[in-house]
């Protein structure tokens, strides 16, 4: 089984990648519809624009809710009666870890 985390240089070789890139039926469907005078490459630039701006504000607006109805600290909390001195550690660093991430202003 494959992850996202997996180097796919350990089992692809460089030549089969590109081979698979030029059967992308996302490209080949553009090309086909500019073919047919149905699409422009300004109209994809405006689609990918407007599709960048749709995650943007999905995502802005989970960070919105997750401020609003989480902190990433209490997951420590409520768990065991008397916190074990192990777990205290662990959420002293992610509070140290989060003070110290800049805030995130672009996902797109």
């Amino acid at each position: 089984m494959h992850t996202t985390a997996d180097d796919p240089k350990r089992y692809r070789k460089d030549e089969e990648v590109e081979g698979w890139r030029k059967r992308d039926p996302i490209q080949r469907f553009q090309k086909y519809l500019k073919n047919k005078g149905l699409l422009s490459d300004q109209k994809i630039e405006e689609l990918e624009a407007q599709v960048k701006a749709e995650i943007q504000q999905a995502v802005e607006h989970a960070e919105e809710l997750m401020k609003k109805h989480s902190d990433p600290l209490h997951m420590f909390e409520h768990a065991y009666e008397e916190m074990p001195p192990h777990l205290k550690e662990q959420r002293e660093e992610l509070k140290r870890e989060l003070a110290e991430m800049p805030k995130e202003e672009d996902h797109g």
